[in-house]
């Protein structure tokens, strides 16, 4: 005797499969804090003409050194640190020799630190430090802080973070 199937209740449950995974969901509280300290650091965005080169010579802040970057950023989008402070800043264990003067930046970049930033620099010097996600729902953000190795100071420096919705 065949065994006679509910097709109601499968088509329940893939209706509600197919809603569950199509609702964004609003912050986590413990993400929320974080993405609002974020959007204080960001800025407007460039404008003008695209003239602007990909900047190889920067490294992430190190996770455990974040803190002290913060507090040195608190009043500019941008610092002159010495090469033992960058050094020590982004853990110093394959510290890297670049020409230039080492610039501890402001950056915005998702809370997970999955995706990753891009900086960019025009012939005038201003420095455009970029992150992102492409994403339907809402992304958290989080501060981050970069040392890029620059000719001169930066007259501005850009910080954004953008999420494409499409």
């Amino acid at each position: 005797m065949p065994v006679r199937k509910d097709w109601s209740t499968v088509v329940l449950f893939i209706i509600f499969c197919l809603a569950c995974s199509g609702c964004c969901k609003s912050l986590p509280p413990e993400l929320r804090e974080g993405d609002e300290a974020a959007g204080t650091w960001l800025t407007q965005s460039w404008a003008g003409r695209y003239d602007w080169k990909e900047l190889a010579t920067w490294k992430n802040v190190a996770d455990s050194k974040l803190s002290q970057a913060e507090l040195l950023l608190r009043d500019s989008n941008s610092v002159q640190v010495n090469w033992a402070q960058a050094q020590d800043l982004i853990g110093g264990s394959s510290f890297p020799v670049l020409k230039g003067t080492p610039y501890l930046l402001r950056a915005v970049g998702d809370a997970r630190k999955m995706l990753p930033l891009a900086l960019s620099v025009r012939p005038n010097g201003e420095v455009w430090v970029g992150g992102g996600a492409n994403s339907k729902c809402p992304v958290p953000r989080r501060r981050r802080a970069v040392v890029a190795w620059l000719d001169h100071a930066p007259p501005q420096v850009y910080v954004t973070f953008h999420v494409n919705r499409d």
